[in-house]
């Protein structure tokens, strides 16, 4: 059985069946669905996640092989930058991720960290996000275009196209 998303907003209840697996926390915000509500669905991949996230600690690492100043072999690189392999990394990257998204006026959800939602008007969005990967449902095709044309100028990604129905 896939899993079900809740939303704190008030509304229509209907089902939305995202990431097989995934658990959902359980309380009485109703659940959305995509197909129930006639959402326009798509996924989208962050290309290099982990590299996005910025530091808010100091993290020293040894010089990369290669590439050791020949003056002073023994110091040690600052990082500015989350790297793959870092504790912090996925913490970095979701903390700048969220950031983005409130700038462009999504909420996150009070019952999933990886839920946020836009309403502009009479339009609404869900964005689900799980470490890297994407999935964006709107009220129409042209919303969610704007949304991912907006998420296109601050990350690299790639599009993976309308979600299938048996999702």
């Amino acid at each position: 059985m896939g899993c079900v998303w809740l939303l704190p907003t008030p509304g229509p209840r209907f089902r939305l069946d995202l990431l097989t697996g995934h658990q959902a926390r359980n309380n009485s915000d109703r659940a959305a669905s995509c197909r129930g509500a006639r959402l326009a669905r798509h996924q989208l991949d962050v290309k290099n996640a982990f590299l996005h996230g910025d530091l808010t600690e100091q993290v020293y690492c040894q010089q990369p092989a290669g590439f050791v100043d020949p003056k002073h072999p023994d110091a040690v690189c600052l990082l500015r930058k989350s790297l793959y392999g870092l504790k912090q990394a996925p913490r970095a990257w979701f903390q700048r991720f969220a950031t983005h998204l409130q700038r462009l006026g999504f909420i996150s959800s009070k019952s999933d960290s990886s839920l946020f939602v836009l309403h502009r008007g009479s339009d609404v969005a869900h964005l689900l996000l799980y470490v890297d990967d994407i999935i964006l449902a709107a009220s129409s095709p042209q919303f969610l275009q704007r949304i991912v044309d907006q998420l296109r100028q601050e990350f690299a990604m790639k599009d993976l196209g309308p979600v299938p129905s048996s999702i």
